[in-house]
C-alpha cells in the first residue's frame, strides 16, 4: 500500500526521504506526489475547504493508499463524513480520546493534579467581560480568553481594561480564562508515547508575535532554547514525563506536543497538542541528518509498540541547530520584496509550499524559512525579543507630517536599516563612498534637517521595508511609498600623508556627521585587559602610540578642511589613573586653535576635582555613560567597565552638574534592551534627581561582539522603554539627551519642530 501524508504544508515532510509517496496537502507544488488545494493569489486557510478536498482525493485512491494526518481530529472528522475510508487511516487515537485531549479546559483541570498550571477558571462567553475576569482574577487587569478547540494561537485572546475588544465571543460558549502571565515566554517539546516508553525531544521556544489577539505563531527556535537553564529544562522533560506516563496508561500511543510557559523560574503547563507540531519538520532534519527514523516512523512504531530502545541514547543526545519562521502577506509586500527575502544570507533553506514569486499572494501565506541561526533571545524581561525585520510594522504615516510620525519613523530605521538599491550603491560609489556612520550604519539626513542612524548589518537586514534608490537624487521608500529625500555624508577625502610618528590622521581624528572624534588612547584598556564591552565591536588590535604633535597634526588637518561644528573627546577607554591628564593635555590643544564647542565622554576620574579643570580649559558639555544601570548585568556585559560601581557614576555626574549646570550640559547613556525596564526606570529616575540629562539608545548587535546573536528589542519594546523614560523626564522637567539634532542619530528623543 501506498503511504500519502496528510497535512496544511507539503514541507511538512520535507525531511523523510521516501518513507511517503504522495500527499494531500493546503499549501503544496503538486511534484513529487503531490496534490493541494490553495489559491496561488489567496492562500488564506479554510478548514472546511481542506476537508472537503482531502475527501475527494481520498474518494479517487480509495482501496489503494493508507493515510497518515498531520492532526488526529481532521482525520476523525473527514472519517466521521466518509466512513468508508477509516480502515485506511493508520496510527490514530480514539476519537473519544483524541476529543477530550483537544479540550483545553478538560485538560488543564486533568493535568492541575500531576504538575503546576497557570490559575484558570471556565466561563461563558458572555461572563468574558473585564469586571467579571477582574472579581475571578482581583490581583490582574489582563487576561487571556481561549477558545477550547484552537491551535497556533487561533482563538487565543487578550482582554485588558478599558479597551473594546476587537473579536466576538459566542455567549453560550465555554471559554478557558487565564490571567495574562506578564515577564514569560512558551516553550514546546515533543513526546512520542509507547506501552512502555516515552521519547522526549528538544525544547523549542516558540516564536508568538507580541502583543497581538488573537496571539499569532510564527515559528520555533531550537537555537535559544539550548541556552534555557538547565534547572529549567529538567522542571519542563520532568513535567512531560509524568504527563507522557498517564497518557499511556489511558492507551494514548504516538505523537503529541506539550506547551508550557516559562515564568521566572517557574514552569506552567498550558496544553496538550495530540498530533504532529509546526517545528516537526525541524527534528525531522536533525533525526535525518544522524541517520535516526523520522518522528513518522517513531509514530508508526509507538502504535505497533515497538519503539527502537536500541537508539534510545542517540535520541537523547539529538540537538535540533534550527530555527524556522513563516512569513504571512499584508498589503504591503510585494512580489520584488518576497524575491529580496529569498535572497537574504541568514535563510539557510526556504520552503514556498507552491508559491509562484511573480504571482505573490496578496493574503496568506506567504513561505516559510529555516535559519541556523536563533531568531529569538530571551529579553532581560524574560520575554522574547524577535527582529523587527520579520514582524508586522506598527502604522506608519507616509507622507510623515506629525512629531510622533517622525518618531515612529526614526525608531523603525534605527532598528531595521534600509537596503541600499543598486543605483544607490552606484551613485555612492560614483561620490567616493560614505562617511562611516556610528555602528555599522549610514546616517541619512532628511529634508527637515533629521538625521537617523540606519544599521547595515542587522541578521535579516533584507527584509527592510525601507530602501534607498537614486533617482537624480537620494530617495528613501518605505516598500512603494517615498518617504523623502535623502542626504548623505560624503566620505572625507584623506591625504596619504602622515604625522611624525608614521600614523595616519584617522588614526587619531575621525568625522561623524557634524562633529569630529579625537581619540586619548587608540585601544581600549578594557579590552586590552580582556574585560571589554560585550556589545562593543571596538578591535583588540595591536596597541599604536602617538604623542600631542601626532594629535594636533591631525586635527589641525580636519579643522582646516574639513565642516564641522563640535569637538568631541572620546572613544576608547583609557586607563583611570592619567586618563584625565591626557584629556586636559587635548583641552589645551584644542583651544590654542578654535573656540568651537567640547564634548568630552569619559569614564568618571578618580579625582572628581579633575571636571572642574576640565571646564577650566574649555569642556562645554560632558558624559560619563552608565549604559547598565543594573550592577549586575553591567558587570555581566561590561566586565570591565560595570565594574566601576554606580555609585562612582552617580558621584561623578553629579559634580559634574555643579560644575556645568543641569540644562542638558551633563549627560548619562543607557541602552534599551540589555536590563530589565524596572532597573532602567531606576537609572532614568535616579539621573534626573540630580540633574543629569539622560541618554537613550537602542542595544544594536554588532558583528564579531559577544552579544551578536543578542537579538535587540523590537518597536514595541523600544516605546515601552521609552514611554518610561518620557514621564519621568517630565516629572522633573528634563529633556532627554542631546539636544544636538545631528548627535541624537542613534538616541529616541522627542522629535520637535518637525
Amino acid at each position: 500500500m501506498r503511504l500519502i501524508w496528510i497535512g496544511k504544508y507539503q514541507s511538512d515532510i520535507a525531511y523523510t526521504k521516501y518513507y511517503f509517496s504522495g500527499s494531500i496537502t493546503y499549501y503544496g507544488n503538486g511534484q513529487g506526489g503531490n496534490v493541494f488545494c490553495c489559491n496561488q493569489n489567496n492562500r488564506t486557510y479554510s478548514k472546511n475547504f481542506f476537508i472537503s478536498f482531502i475527501i475527494k482525493n481520498i474518494k479517487n485512491s480509495l482501496g489503494s493508499c493508507n493515510y497518515v494526518f498531520y492532526n488526529q481530529s481532521y482525520a476523525h472528522e473527514v472519517a466521521n463524513i466518509f466512513p468508508e475510508c477509516q480502515s485506511y487511516i493508520i496510527n490514530i487515537n480514539s476519537k473519544s480520546l483524541i476529543n477530550w485531549l483537544s479540550n483545553k479546559t478538560l485538560v488543564r483541570l486533568w493535568v492541575n493534579n500531576i504538575v503546576k498550571v497557570p490559575p484558570f477558571s471556565a466561563v461563558t462567553g458572555s461572563e468574558c467581560s473585564h469586571a467579571n475576569l477582574k472579581s475571578i482574577f482581583p490581583n490582574c487587569n489582563k487576561y487571556v480568553v481561549q477558545n477550547n478547540y484552537s491551535s497556533g494561537g487561533i482563538g487565543s485572546f487578550i482582554i485588558e481594561k478599558e479597551e473594546k475588544a476587537d473579536f466576538k465571543l459566542n455567549p453560550c460558549e465555554i471559554y478557558l480564562a487565564s490571567p495574562f502571565l506578564e515577564n514569560c515566554y512558551s516553550v514546546n517539546l515533543h513526546m512520542i508515547i509507547g506501552q512502555k516508553e516515552q521519547l522526549v525531544f528538544p525544547i523549542s521556544i516558540q516564536i508568538i508575535e507580541p502583543n497581538k489577539s488573537p496571539f499569532i505563531f510564527r515559528g520555533s527556535d531550537f537555537i535559544t532554547a539550548q541556552n534555557m537553564p538547565k534547572y529549567i529544562v529538567d522542571n519542563i522533560n520532568n513535567c512531560a514525563y509524568k504527563i507522557g506516563e498517564k497518557l499511556a496508561a489511558m492507551g494514548y500511543r504516538g505523537i503529541c506536543g506539550i506547551d508550557f510557559i516559562v515564568q521566572d523560574q517557574d514552569v506552567y503547563f498550558i496544553e496538550i497538542n495530540p498530533r504532529f507540531q509546526g517545528s516537526s519538520f525541524l527534528i525531522n532534519r536533525a533525526l535525518m541528518e544522524r541517520d535516526l527514523p523520522s518522528l513518522y516512523e517513531l509514530n508508526d512504531a509507538a502504535f505497533h509498540d515497538n519503539l527502537l530502545f536500541s537508539q534510545k541514547i542517540e535520541l537523547k543526545s539529538l540537538e535540533v541547530n534550527y530555527s524556522y519562521f513563516k512569513l504571512k502577506a499584508d498589503k504591503m509586500r510585494s512580489p520584488q520584496n518576497v524575491q529580496e527575502y529569498l535572497n537574504c544570507p541568514d535563510i539557510e533553506t526556504y520552503f514556498l509550499d507552491g508559491l509562484t514569486i511573480n504571482e505573490s499572494p496578496s493574503v496568506g501565506y506567504i513561505f516559510r524559512f529555516i535559519s541556523t541561526r536563533n531568531l529569538i533571545s530571551i529579553n532581560p524581561n524574560n520575554q522574547i525579543n524577535i527582529y523587527q525585520n520579520l514582524l508586522n510594522n506598527p502604522e506608519l504615516s507616509i507622507p510623515a507630517e506629525s512629531a510622533e510620525d517622525w518618531m515612529i519613523l526614526k525608531t523603525l530605521l534605527q532598528l531595521q536599516g534600509v537596503v541600499i538599491d543598486n543605483s544607490a550603491r552606484n551613485a555612492i560609489e560614483c561620490l567616493g563612498g560614505i562617511q562611516a556612520g556610528t555602528f555599522d550604519a549610514i546616517d541619512l539626513y532628511f529634508s527637515n534637517q533629521l538625521v537617523v542612524n540606519c544599521p547595515l548589518k542587522l541578521p535579516f537586514y533584507n527584509f527592510s521595508p525601507f530602501k534607498l534608490i537614486f533617482n537624480d537624487k537620494f530617495e528613501l521608500y518605505y516598500y512603494e511609498a517615498k518617504i523623502d529625500n535623502i542626504s548623505i555624508d560624503k566620505k572625507d577625502s584623506m591625504p596619504s600623508q602622515r604625522t611624525h610618528s608614521g600614523l595616519f590622521y584617522s588614526q587619531m581624528v575621525q568625522r561623524n556627521n557634524n562633529r569630529i572624534r579625537i581619540r586619548h588612547n587608540s585601544v581600549c584598556f578594557f579590552k586590552q585587559d580582556g574585560k571589554g564591552c560585550c556589545f562593543c565591536h571596538a578591535k583588540n588590535e595591536k596597541i599604536y602610540y602617538y604623542d600631542m604633535a601626532d594629535i594636533e597634526e591631525s586635527f589641525l588637518y580636519f579643522l582646516n578642511n574639513t565642516i564641522f561644528d563640535q569637538i568631541m573627546i572620546g572613544g576608547a577607554s583609557n586607563n583611570r589613573e592619567y586618563e584625565a591628564e591626557i584629556i586636559k593635555e587635548i583641552l589645551l590643544l584644542i583651544r590654542k586653535h578654535t573656540d568651537k564647542p567640547i564634548y568630552i565622554m569619559t569614564i568618571p576620574p578618580k579625582d572628581l576635582e579633575v571636571i572642574a579643570d576640565y571646564k577650566k580649559l574649555g569642556a562645554n558639555e560632558i558624559a560619563f555613560n552608565i549604559e547598565i544601570y543594573d550592577e549586575e548585568i553591567a558587570k555581566k556585559y561590561m566586565p570591565g567597565k560595570g565594574a566601576i560601581s554606580r555609585n562612582e557614576y552617580m558621584q561623578a555626574l553629579e559634580k559634574a552638574v555643579s560644575i556645568f549646570g543641569q540644562n542638558g550640559q551633563v549627560r548619562s547613556m543607557l541602552i534599551v534592551g540589555l536590563e530589565p525596564l524596572s532597573s532602567f526606570k531606576v537609572g532614568v529616575e535616579s539621573l534626573c534627581q540630580i540633574g543629569v540629562s539622560p541618554m537613550i539608545s537602542p542595544f544594536r548587535p554588532m558583528e564579531k561582539t559577544k552579544l551578536q546573536n543578542f537579538v535587540p528589542p523590537d518597536y514595541l519594546e523600544c516605546q515601552r522603554y521609552y514611554e518610561a523614560a518620557l514621564e519621568i523626564t517630565k516629572k522633573y522637567n528634563i529633556t532627554l539627551g542631546p539636544k544636538n539634532i545631528y548627535s541624537q542619530n542613534n538616541t529616541f528623543n522627542s522629535i520637535l519642530n518637525i
